[in-house]
């Protein structure tokens, strides 16, 4: 009989990645301010350009239209550094977390038996190592990200059309929960 690894549930394998990322907190908390900021600075945009419209434009007042122009200029160039800080700290820990992982199925398959080495092919191990750890990486780098900014975006959103007109938020938001199933 072969001796293969034990096969683990998830919740083992994810608190050992979380354990790893935990080796990072710069870089996660660096990659989560950034990802506030931006998500902050995203919701401001569409304030900016209503008080400039609605304050400037209809009022004729050039001072006001100068100040919100130049305020989206500066909202531009924030979203282009915070979302250059999620990425390259999200990238960086993902690489990282990648790394640990790699030199830990390293450290375990230099222990496995002789047996198991000869009922299992080479390429399909490789693949298996290859293809896991490459997943792991994607999720930390871009899966969780996405995920995370989506659910701080909606409940964001949310707010900001509550507070402008509670009516319209309501009919807004009953369309998520169905848009959520599909």
């Amino acid at each position: 009989m072969s001796q293969e690894p034990k096969s683990h549930s998830s919740t083992p394998s994810l608190r050992r990645v979380l354990e790893i990322l935990a080796l990072y907190p710069w870089l996660v908390f660096v990659g989560i301010i950034s990802l506030l900021l931006l998500i902050a600075t995203n919701a401001l945009t569409p304030q900016l350009f209503r008080w400039g419209i609605d304050r400037g434009i209809s009022e004729n007042n050039l001072d006001v239209v100068f100040k919100c122009s130049l305020l989206l200029v500066l909202a531009a160039v924030g979203r282009g550094i915070f979302s250059f800080g999620q990425n390259f700290c999200a990238e960086s820990v993902s690489q990282n977390v990648a790394y640990r992982l790699r030199n830990q199925v390293f450290s375990k398959t230099q222990n496995l038996s002789l047996s198991y080495y000869k009922n299992t092919s080479s390429g399909q191990l490789l693949t298996r190592i290859t293809s896991d750890v490459e997943q792991i990486r994607t999720f930390i780098g871009t899966t969780l990200l996405q995920v995370t900014s989506g659910l701080i975006t909606l409940i964001t959103s949310s707010v900001i059309v509550f507070t402008m007109n509670w009516k319209l938020a309501l009919i807004t938001l009953t369309a998520i929960p169905i848009a959520g199933f599909y």
